[in-house]
């Protein structure tokens, strides 16, 4: 499957990778469940015509995290994803970070420990507790 839109970061000596790829979970039934049929198509119909333009709209997101030496590469899936744009996607935070993190545990546990950078070892700790 060929990515719709690529991008590349460095996070602390590591290359972030991240391919935008269209979504194939349907929209109706997934993206909202309010509990209100009429809020919930509204909802959908608007994501269903941001989408003829916008593949934010309604994403399958793949994050892969190359290992500093490149011998190494994990990666990370999500789809379903409701986004303006790649930027609102990587804000510090959000999704982005939990899916560079677990690539990193990936990697970790595979090879050897792996510093984490300040700014992600509080996230680190609420996602993997032992």
């Amino acid at each position: 499957m060929s990515p719709i839109e690529t991008h590349e970061v460095e996070k602390e000596g590591f290359t972030v990778h991240l391919h935008v790829h269209n979504c194939d979970i349907p929209i109706r039934g997934n993206l909202i469940v309010s509990g209100d049929d009429a809020i919930d198509k509204i909802c959908e119909d608007d994501v269903i015509e941001r989408l003829e333009h916008n593949v934010w709209a309604w994403a399958l997101v793949e994050v892969f995290v190359e290992y500093p030496n490149g011998s190494r590469t994990e990666s990370s899936f999500l789809g379903g994803c409701n986004y303006k744009d790649a930027k609102d996607f990587m804000r510090e935070g959000g999704y982005f970070d939990d899916m560079v993190l677990e690539c990193l545990h990936r990697v970790s546990w595979k090879e050897e420990t792996i510093e984490f950078p300040p700014y992600m070892q509080t996230h680190q700790s609420n996602l993997y507790q032992s």
